[in-house]
């Protein structure tokens, strides 16, 4: 779908959406899918010309994801530029996460016998299989859902908010890890021998049932050390 192709779907879809959220949106969609990978350039008149619109929408798109982090102006360059990820960024995330995650993780296990496991123990289920066919095609939204499950089991809409600035970030680095475990169809099976990440998510779910809220939070976060060892040894360039 061209990007005015996706500007015409969103307004049929509701046609009083501004058009800079449209843009906005659909940009970042690209950025996080990394259809517009880092460093790429971005030319204001050009997006004008694809999105078909005048370039004051695309213009105050790009200035909501130069806050957000996502683009940059760099010295002495025309255009825009999509920001790589620093490690120091990828810290501050799992940091984050170890902080929501492992609260929300002890939380479900004092309330475990009222949760439904069912879904997330599907989704681990889910994830042996891409690993098995080499088809990751949906692993970024098996990842972001499991994590996601436990942060709405807490019933807690302030945790759920606080969530989703993770969750697109999550999203991010979710989408990195599918094109290089795509790129190294070896290495997928290396770092996934006998099913490790999945059997860490089942891992979570058991500590959670287990009703000890001590458990379930160390299974959360060790399981989140061992993604920032990841990426910080795979993914990211030393800053």
């Amino acid at each position: 779908m061209t990007y005015n192709e996706s500007l015409k779907d969103a307004l049929n879809k509701n046609p009083f959406l501004q058009l800079s959220h449209i843009v906005y949106q659909v940009l970042k969609k690209d950025i996080i899918t990394l259809k517009l990978k880092p460093d790429t350039k971005l030319n204001l008149t050009e997006l004008a010309e694809q999105f078909g619109t005048s370039r004051t929408p695309v213009r105050e798109a790009l200035r909501l994801l130069i806050e957000e982090n996502f683009i940059q102006q760099q010295p002495g360059k025309k255009g825009f530029f999509v920001c790589p990820v620093p490690r120091t960024q990828i810290d501050k995330l799992f940091d984050s996460r170890k902080m929501i995650e492992g609260e929300a993780a002890y939380l479900c296990a004092l309330n475990y016998t009222n949760i439904d496991f069912s879904y997330p123990l599907y989704l681990c289920d889910q994830f042996i299989k891409m690993i098995d066919t080499k088809d990751l095609t949906d692993y970024p939204e098996n990842e972001v859902a499991f994590h996601k499950f436990f942060i709405e089991a807490t019933n807690n809409p302030l945790f759920v908010k606080m969530y989703e600035v993770i969750e697109t970030m999550l999203f991010y680095h979710s989408h990195q890890i599918k094109e290089y475990w795509t790129n190294n169809p070896d290495y997928l099976v290396s770092a996934t021998g006998n099913h490790s990440l999945p059997m860490q998510h089942i891992g979570i779910c058991n500590a959670v049932v287990s009703g000890v809220p001590q458990i379930a939070q160390e299974a959360a976060i060790n399981h989140l050390r061992s993604g920032r060892h990841y990426m910080q040894l795979y993914l990211l360039p030393q800053d």
